[in-house]
């Protein structure tokens, strides 16, 4: 992060503005907010006494910069007070005027740049300009996303209604939040979020569809062969089309995230959960379990929810990873790769799963969710305690020192005060007393 100070004065550029532009201009790779104003030139002064020298390879990076105006006759001159780089997204990829790394030489051009909508006129009009001066390719995409509206409006801190990610993570969980952020962000409108739906979203899916049937499929597979997993090859028509669409998903997933229709893509995957869920009151191994002549079948049904639970899983990783890891450790194996991902029969006989998970997403009251909520806004509304300020003290002139009556004295004796008691020292006293102690009675010495 670059610093900027107030001391060097060093002019580095010069950049008309429009009234119009409120706005936006690039001069040396400093990106400029004008605001409101429309002077005729721009002044930067800055901390960096060399800043005007780096300036051929600084030019090619952008920053942002909050600044003040100050008038001068018919100019203003913007001082900086807090400097921030913009967007290092060249400079995070390792890219170098004088050579660029191999990361950079990977990634960039960028397949996709991903903005919000609000900021699409500067990402594809201003931004492109900047790496075309420089000679560098563009992005080959840019997607601005919708917006997540509460109750159809905007978020306000004055209406109180602001929900911030961490107030989400306290009462949800990271990865429950990143579910319902995906999840609800639709491809072509904004989104709602309040915490009604939130809960909602998470009690039916994460809860219901997906935590219960991993729930249960754990429990079956303890409860019937001590948690062993086995492929017994009993194999029936109602086998193949949970197999058809679980091994089909990866390439409708895939679709959807290249036509950034990621809420979609969140659908298709959890459209395996759903059809394991079915295939469970389709097969009854509890009703399997009762019959000796049905076991190769009760292990080939709870293998087959067992296999469509990692795969479904497999694709959920990027979404919600700490979830993925955890549940493909429940069945012991790991998350899989895309190559493998379309293959179904991949955890290996013997596998076995774990004995006591514990519970992926609680269900929760929605009331009281609700309520907790209303209890965090309210205190938010609470005044905060006024700030104790110390009193100051005016300093002293050096007149006023000047008259102060300063001695030093040196001690050449000291004796016990006739019938006076010494209180019980402290450590450092003890010391100090120790170091006299020809003066006093050692009974008054600790």
């Amino acid at each position: 992060m670059q610093s900027f100070s107030y001391k060097a004065k060093a002019e580095l550029c010069r950049v008309p503005l429009t009234r119009r532009c409120c706005a936006r201009a690039e001069a040396y790779g400093v990106l400029l907010y004008a605001g409101s104003f429309s002077p005729t030139e721009v002044r930067i002064v800055t901390e960096s006494e060399d800043f005007a020298a780096r300036l051929p390879k600084l030019f090619q990076k952008a920053f942002s910069v909050r600044f003040d105006a100050q008038e001068s006759g018919s100019k203003s001159i913007f001082r900086i007070t807090d400097g921030q780089k913009l967007a290092v997204i060249l400079e995070a990829l390792g890219y170098d005027p004088d050579g660029s790394s191999d990361m950079y030489k990977k990634y960039w051009p960028a397949d996709v740049h991903i903005i919000g909508k609000d900021i699409v006129r500067f990402h594809t009009i201003y931004w492109p300009i900047f790496l075309m001066s420089l000679g560098l390719p563009l992005p080959k995409q840019v997607f601005g996303h919708p917006w997540l509206l509460q109750d159809g409006g905007k978020m306000s801190k004055s209406k109180g209604n602001v929900i911030y990610a961490d107030d989400l993570v306290g009462f949800f969980g990271v990865d429950a939040v990143r579910y319902f952020l995906l999840a609800e962000m639709p491809y072509e409108t904004d989104g709602i979020i309040n915490w009604e739906w939130i809960t909602d979203k998470i009690n039916n899916d994460l809860a219901n569809i997906y935590g219960n049937l991993v729930s249960r499929t754990v429990a079956m597979s303890n409860k019937y062969f001590g948690g062993v997993l086995e492929n017994a090859g009993a194999k029936e028509d109602v086998d193949d089309d949970l197999i058809a669409t679980v091994t089909g998903a990866y390439e409708k997933v895939r679709a959807k995230i290249n036509e950034f229709k990621i809420s979609d893509a969140l659908s298709e995957i959890f459209v395996i959960f759903k059809r394991a869920n079915k295939y469970i009151d389709e097969t009854m191994p509890w009703a399997l379990a009762k019959d000796e002549s049905k076991t190769a079948r009760l292990k080939t049904v709870l293998y087959n929810l067992a296999e469509s639970i990692v795969i479904g899983t497999s694709l959920l990783e990027p979404f919600m990873p700490d979830t993925a890891a955890k549940v493909t450790s429940y069945f012991g194996t790991t998350v899989r790769d895309y190559g493998r991902i379309v293959r179904f029969g991949g955890i290996e006989n013997g596998t076995k799963v774990v004995e006591n998970p514990e519970i992926l997403f609680r269900r929760l009251d929605v009331k009281e969710v609700v309520d907790k909520a209303h209890e965090m806004y309210e205190a938010r509304k609470k005044p905060a305690a006024p700030e104790v300020k110390e009193e100051e003290k005016p300093e002293i002139d050096i007149d006023y020192f000047a008259g102060l009556d300063l001695r030093v004295a040196k001690v050449v004796a000291c004796e016990k005060v006739p019938k006076a008691e010494i209180p019980q020292p402290h450590q450092r006293q003890s010391e100090t007393l120790q170091s006299q102690k020809s003066f006093y009675h050692f009974s008054q010495i600790a």
